[in-house]
């Protein structure tokens, strides 16, 4: 959780991101309408506005699907950093990656980094891997060009490391494929000769 102060009330808060601004919509709000962006509607107003814009007063009146001009099309007065929701044209994805919106297209910042310090467009098979396990260091040095067979067996390594296994991946290779005989399998890598017929049979690592 990351500690953020409201820019309009300047109460703390605590959000998973840094992107937010505001503690409650009620700020959000507010602050809208301190900067002129959100107007103080009447009664008079609404009825005036409402009176102008009823049936054929409406500009898109009769228009449906395909016939409206800007069906299918973006509105650059809403697009971009002139959207009232834009956020700096990024984002952290739930995985801890920060993603970057380039032409309309979701743009991970490590394949970004990388792509700049080798000067040119990354092949869809070169996987870019953290090496400190960090999705959000996305510092040179911590980036690492691997295929994709690369890359699941080192995080396979990470995750038969983390579960503690009696042994190796490596080794648990060698038993499938071995002839030896169980006891002596067993007795060679100091485990059950129970493991061993679990290994064979593919129970474990394997």
């Amino acid at each position: 959780m990351v500690t953020l102060k409201c820019d309009t009330c300047g109460k703390d808060f605590q959000k998973k991101h840094s992107n937010y601004k505001y503690c409650s919509r009620e700020c959000y709000y507010e602050m809208k309408r301190i900067r002129g962006d959100k107007p103080v509607w009447t009664d008079e107003m609404r009825k005036n506005m409402s009176e102008k814009y009823k049936g054929k007063g409406n500009p898109m009146y009769g228009v449906k699907g395909k016939d409206n001009p800007l069906y299918g099309k973006k509105r650059p007065e809403f697009s971009g950093n002139n959207h009232p929701n834009w956020k700096g044209g990024c984002y952290i994805s739930k995985d801890g990656y920060i993603i970057h919106c380039i032409n309309g297209k979701d743009v991970p910042e490590h394949r970004i980094v990388m792509e700049n310090h080798l000067g040119r467009k990354l092949k869809s098979e070169e996987i870019i891997h953290h090496i400190d396990k960090d999705h959000g260091n996305n510092n040179i040095d911590n980036l690492q060009i691997v295929t994709r067979s690369e890359h699941m067996k080192l995080h396979r390594e990470e995750l038969d490391n983390s579960r503690n296994f009696k042994i190796s991946h490596k080794e648990a290779e060698e038993i499938y494929n071995s002839k030896d005989k169980n006891s002596l399998l067993a007795k060679k890598y100091d485990v059950s000769r129970g493991y061993i017929v679990l290994i064979k049979r593919g129970d474990r690592r394997i």
